[in-house]
C-alpha cells in the first residue's frame, strides 16, 4: 500500500484539513482520526500539536454530510470513492456519548459494520488485522459515562481555576436557567460562559475558535487530556 510524505505541521491548525472548493476530503497522513464536528477537530488537532503527536490528520465529516455520528456513514462512503483515501492505514473515529454511552458506541459499531470497516468491541480498543486499516473508537467523556467533550474540556478548565467552576453556577442559578435542561445542555452553557468571561481575545468566540489564543481558560496541557493522548499515541506505536 502506498504511504504519504507527511508535511511536518507548523501548528495545531495544520492538522485540521478542510474541505477543497469542491467539497471533497483531502488526505495527507497515513492515520487519521474523524471526529464528529469542526470544534471538536480543533482541540483534538491542537491537543495532539501540543504533544508533538504529528502523525494524524483530523477530519470532520462536512456539513453536507451531516454533524455528529450521523455523518460517519456518509464520511466513509465519501471517502471510500476517493483513491487519495487509500494510502490512509488507520482512522480513529471520537464521538460523544450523550445521554446513552452504549447506544452511542453502538451507533459507530453499525456505521463500521456496515461499511466494510473492522470494528472495535469496546471504546478505546483498537481493532487490526492484516490487509485492513486499522480502527479505534474514542468516546468522550470516557467509556463508561454519559455526556460530551464539553464535560473534559470543564473539567479541565475547573481544575485549572477552581472559583469559576462556582461563579458559573451562580450565573446559571441567577439567570435562571430552564429547569428542563439536560446534563449535556448544562455542560454547553457552561463552556459558553467560560469563554464569555475568560476569553479576552474575544468573548464571543466560539468553541472551535479559543486554540491557540493565550487567553484561553482551557488549559491545553491539562493532565485532564492525558487519557486521550496516551491512546492515540498508542494507535500510532502499535502497528
Amino acid at each position: 500500500m502506498p504511504r504519504f510524505a507527511e508535511p511536518e505541521p507548523r501548528n495545531g491548525d495544520d492538522l485540521v484539513v478542510e474541505s477543497d472548493r469542491n467539497h471533497t476530503y483531502k488526505y495527507r497522513r497515513n492515520y487519521l482520526i474523524v471526529c464528529e464536528g469542526y470544534s471538536d477537530a480543533r482541540f483534538i488537532a491542537h491537543l495532539l500539536y501540543s504533544k508533538g503527536i504529528f502523525g494524524f490528520d483530523v477530519h470532520h465529516p462536512l456539513k453536507p454530510h451531516g454533524q455528529g455520528t450521523s455523518g460517519f456513514t456518509k464520511y466513509l462512503q465519501a471517502a471510500s470513492l476517493m483513491s487519495s483515501f487509500a494510502p490512509v492505514i488507520g482512522i480513529v473515529f471520537i464521538t460523544d456519548n450523550d445521554y446513552d454511552h452504549s447506544a452511542a458506541f453502538r451507533r459507530v459499531q453499525d456505521t463500521l459494520r456496515e461499511n466494510g470497516f473492522l470494528v472495535p468491541e469496546r471504546p478505546f480498543e483498537t481493532k487490526s488485522e492484516d490487509g485492513k486499516r486499522k480502527v479505534g473508537i474514542v468516546t468522550l467523556p470516557n467509556g463508561t459515562t454519559n455526556g460530551r467533550i464539553e464535560d473534559v474540556l470543564l473539567e479541565a478548565a475547573f481544575e485549572a481555576d477552581p472559583e469559576i467552576k462556582d461563579c458559573i453556577s451562580s450565573f446559571a442559578k441567577c439567570a435562571g436557567t430552564p429547569q428542563s435542561w439536560r446534563p449535556n445542555q448544562k455542560s454547553k452553557m457552561a463552556i459558553h460562559a467560560l469563554i464569555a468571561v475568560k476569553h479576552s481575545h474575544d468573548p464571543a468566540a466560539s468553541l472551535a475558535y479559543v486554540w491557540g489564543k493565550s487567553s484561553n481558560p482551557i488549559p491545553i496541557a491539562s493532565e485532564k487530556f492525558n487519557f486521550l493522548t496516551e491512546y492515540l499515541e498508542g494507535f500510532l506505536r502499535d502497528h
